[in-house]
């Protein structure tokens, strides 16, 4: 009987020390998911923020885009409002721009009329008006340059005559 209270004994404490050991192993398994989770989370909010920022900037690009579009469409506007002005058919017009009369018309309404007859500058600050025979004069100029650099380049040509197209 000995032996087997003794054995019991003995069954008991490996039992404890292996329970034990599995629980120190749920333990560290348990701490490495809490940090594990903690990263996950992190990560996740990151993501969240990122994703966040894309549609800020996309918001503000596509906001951008619309002013740029909008200022250049009616700039489109009064220069197609100053050839209507100088007695251009809209269907003139039509033909030498390639829009469609629809098109310039739209253009030409958003423009006023008092705006479009104060207004002689063109394409970066240039003036533009009838040369002699009454034909539009173009000046072509890249849309790079500065409104001052466009009126330095265009004193010093000031000694040249103006060509009729």
């Amino acid at each position: 009987m000995v032996d087997k209270k003794k054995s019991a004994i003995i069954a008991r404490r490996q039992a404890r020390e292996r329970l034990a050991q599995e629980r120190a192993q749920q333990a560290a398994r348990n701490r490495e998911n809490e940090a594990d989770l903690v990263d996950f989370l992190t990560l996740e909010q990151r993501l969240a923020a990122a994703d966040s920022d894309r549609d800020a900037a996309i918001i503000a690009a596509r906001e951008r885009h619309r002013v740029t579009v909008e200022e250049l469409k009616h700039r489109q506007g009064l220069c197609l409002a100053r050839m209507s002005r100088r007695g251009e058919t809209t269907t003139a017009i039509s033909d030498r721009t390639g829009l469609t009369v629809r098109e310039v018309k739209q253009l030409v309404s958003h423009v006023p009329d008092l705006e479009a007859s104060e207004s002689s500058q063109g394409v970066a600050g240039e003036k533009s008006g009838p040369s002699v025979a009454g034909r539009i004069e173009v000046l072509p100029t890249p849309l790079n340059f500065s409104p001052e650099q466009t009126a330095e380049a265009n004193s010093h040509n000031s000694h040249r005559p103006r060509t009729q197209l």
